[in-house]
């Protein structure tokens, strides 16, 4: 049977080309590193120069990328690419003028070619082998011309580096207004969980008025720094409430504590509660007599037209609903029809219930508009010459 050819590390040679292609490693590896270590630098350049005209958040971050990146690159040719035994042989042959004597041998025990000469060449490849001390017959190289450009580029960086970077007050004022948002959108946040415990069950208008409260927020937390923006969401969620907002709500308010008296006038009961007062006035009618009745539908017909006139809303219809509530009170009173005046006191009770929500809502609004104010004032200062730091970095 032919006789297996024999593995390179198995060969006399092979200690010795090991040691050897160790240092033509590092020797590939600095030489390397030399002549690419320029580019590194000048793409750390090139970031710092793009930070004086853009601001770039962990500049300094950015500008070593290129460097880390480099040196990977170095470790991996000096470490990871392939440096076979033969390819050592015969590099170490050309360095140190050795006339081919290691291929040569190395490629005769590969093949496993065998004779009194093949011995005799192989024991002189061997012993020469042994003879070169790595550190010493071979020695490492650089690429001065590309260190040249490698300092060059390198004293640009110092300079860029020690320079003042008119950038830098760009980053501090998007700091700043990144903290302003970031508090504004706790604020919001806040106040809509205020606002959604205040009310059970929510109203469909309360629903609405959480759910903007809560994108605002959700965009304030994401702002990364950039004040107009900041400033356009609050001023859009302002505008989009000041347009819910009635603005007549006082003068409904003062209608309705003005209607709440007067009933519990009618009533002769001390409160302050309309709901209250007209459950008594429908509870009272069937012991009226006709004169008392005529007189209080008179007096509802009053307080009817007074609702019409000051708390009508053509949007929603409550004031007119209460109106007639009021209106068909009247008619019951006239009539002495106790259950009809009852059935009456419960729909002037849901107009009431429904025009209190409906005040509940637009104070709520009142009370986000005042927080939306506050906050916009917060980002608008937030940073020493905010606005003109602002509009530089944007």
């Amino acid at each position: 049977m032919p006789q297996s050819r024999p593995s390179i590390d198995a060969t006399p040679l092979g200690s010795p080309l090991r040691a050897l292609g160790r240092r033509l490693r590092l020797r590939d590896g600095l030489l390397f590193a030399t002549r690419t270590l320029w580019v590194a630098l000048a793409g750390a350049g090139i970031v710092l120069i793009a930070g004086r005209r853009w601001p770039i958040e962990r500049l300094p971050w950015w500008a070593g990328a290129p460097l880390l990146i480099w040196l990977g690159g170095v470790l991996g040719y000096a470490l990871i690419r392939p440096l076979p035994l033969p390819t050592v042989a015969r590099r170490t042959d050309v360095m140190l003028k050795l006339k081919e004597r290691l291929s040569t041998a190395l490629e005769m025990a590969i093949r496993g070619t065998r004779g009194e000469l093949v011995e005799r060449q192989r024991d002189d490849a061997v012993y020469v082998a042994r003879r070169i001390n790595p550190r010493r017959d071979i020695g490492l190289t650089v690429d001065r011309r590309a260190l040249k450009w490698a300092g060059i580029v390198a004293a640009a960086i110092v300079i860029l580096t020690i320079v003042p970077n008119p950038m830098d007050a760009v980053l501090e004022h998007r700091a700043a207004v990144r903290e302003a948002t970031q508090e504004q959108a706790e604020e919001i946040e806040e106040l809509r969980e205020e606002l959604h415990a205040e009310t059970t069950p929510t109203s469909e208008e309360r629903e609405e008025l959480l759910r903007q409260l809560a994108e605002l927020a959700r965009k304030l937390r994401e702002n990364q720094g950039i004040q107009e923006d900041a400033l356009a969401d609050i001023s859009e969620a302002e505008e989009t409430l000041r347009r819910q907002l009635d603005p007549r709500v006082g003068a409904k308010r003062a209608a309705r504590q003005s209607l709440a008296a007067q009933l519990a006038e009618l009533a002769n009961q001390q409160t302050n509660s309309a709901q209250e007062a007209l459950s008594q006035l429908a509870a009272a009618l069937a012991g009226m007599s006709p004169t008392q009745q005529a007189g209080l539908a008179q007096q509802l017909d009053q307080l009817a037209a007074q609702a019409a006139a000051t708390d009508a809303d053509p949007s929603t219809g409550s004031g007119q609903g209460l109106a007639s509530a009021l209106s068909a009170l009247a008619d019951a009173a006239r009539q002495g029809d106790a259950r009809a005046g009852e059935r009456a006191a419960q729909s002037a009770q849901a107009s009431l219930t429904n025009a209190q929500r409906d005040q509940d809502l637009q104070a709520a609004i009142a009370r986000a508009l005042s927080e939306l104010q506050d906050s916009r004032q917060a980002v608008a200062q937030a940073g020493p010459g905010s606005r003109g730091a602002g509009e530089q970095g944007g």
